[in-house]
């Protein structure tokens, strides 16, 4: 019995010797090894962006506000970094807030500033502009609401869709 578990115990250590050698990179039944040859690895990184827009908000707006009903909303662009870009509105319009159920409208302007000073448009120097980090870099644009509209508007919820695009 004895010399049963001492030959399990020498096979057992065989074993891990063999086995630590070739994990040192010991190639077992192989003699020989053939020159080295280079493998080249490639990639591309190509200029790219998205975007991604909160909703703007104006909330409810009582007639004692309709002097300082304006909004604002977060575009998050993600370029390539070192990919210079525009923000803009897809296209430049008169921009009106239907109301649902009816044909009323409401009109308003979106800006690049918060003290509503200059338009946010598709022209340069109206738009945003920006280089890219290769994370997500937030901008904030700015809604306002006609005054005048808004006092000839009945109750009611209205809304509009803007469309956002980068250019790149």
């Amino acid at each position: 019995m004895f010399q049963n578990k001492t030959i399990m115990a020498l096979s057992a250590a065989g074993l891990l010797f063999v086995s630590a050698a070739h994990a040192d990179g010991e190639d077992a039944g192989y003699q020989h090894t053939s020159d080295p040859a280079e493998m080249k690895v490639t990639l591309t990184i190509e200029a790219s962006c998205t975007i991604n827009v909160s909703e703007m908000p104006f909330g409810t707006v009582t007639v004692d506000k309709y002097q300082d009903a304006t909004a604002q909303a977060t575009a998050n662009v993600t370029c390539t970094k070192g990919t210079p870009y525009s923000l803009q509105p897809q296209e430049d319009k008169a921009r009106t807030m239907k109301r649902n159920g009816g044909n009323e409208t409401i009109a308003y302007t979106l800006y690049t500033d918060e003290s509503n000073s200059n338009d946010f448009k598709t022209t340069k120097g109206h738009d945003i502009e920006a280089t890219g980090t290769g994370k997500e870099d937030p901008h904030i644009i700015y809604g306002k609401a006609d005054p005048a509209t808004l006092a000839d508007a009945p109750v009611g919820t209205y809304e509009d869709t803007a469309i956002l695009v980068v250019k790149y």
